[in-house]
């Protein structure tokens, strides 16, 4: 597909057995994206404080928080994914991944009955907070069940920032040690 003044976008095969780290990778940019909306979080706060101090007001300032937790949410999702890739490769079948249990975004079961991980408390609620945000925060404003509505988490920002980076680097670093290290080398058919 060509747009004019834009580029192209390349369509094409890739073989999936042969690529669990593009699932890594993957999770590296979002948390890298993730970074970089925190430190604007942060400058928008110190602004507002300053702003409330010297009672020069603009107007509110709308903090990134629901793409902030989605971005946490899809890089959490991407490191357990490379992990099921890895500790399953039966699940792709002439190309496709066939397993339903890949397919959900429900991150509590797939880290606890798909991959057995032991989890802490925080990790738990960071997994149930990134299952809610990606059914919701990127689909619409609002959940269509107000059940699944995520109120409380903006005043525990920086808590959940440590959270997230926590059980990031915890998945990667399994994600590191079980890396097969032939992706590559089987690509030359």
């Amino acid at each position: 597909m060509k747009i004019k003044g834009l580029g192209k976008i390349h369509e094409g095969k890739v073989k999936l057995q042969h690529y669990p780290a593009q699932w890594l990778f993957h999770a590296h940019e979002f948390k890298r994206t993730e970074e970089l909306i925190y430190m604007d979080i942060l400058r928008d706060l110190d602004k507002f404080q300053i702003e409330q101090a010297t009672r020069n007001f603009t107007p509110s300032i709308q903090t990134p928080d629901k793409v902030h937790y989605l971005v946490m949410g899809f890089a959490i999702e991407n490191l357990l994914k490379c992990l099921v890739l890895n500790k399953h490769p039966e699940i792709i079948k002439q190309g496709k991944i066939v397993d339903k249990r890949f397919k959900t975004h429900n991150l509590l079961d797939i880290a606890t009955k798909t991959l057995n991980l032991n989890l802490t408390e925080d990790e738990r609620f960071m997994l149930e907070l990134s299952t809610k945000v990606i059914y919701w925060y990127g689909r619409y404003p609002i959940p269509l069940n107000e059940d699944d509505t995520v109120s409380m988490v903006s005043t525990n920002r920086s808590k959940i920032h440590i959270a997230f980076h926590s059980l990031y680097e915890r998945l990667f670093s399994i994600a590191q040690t079980i890396m097969p290290h032939h992706y590559g080398e089987n690509d030359k058919e």
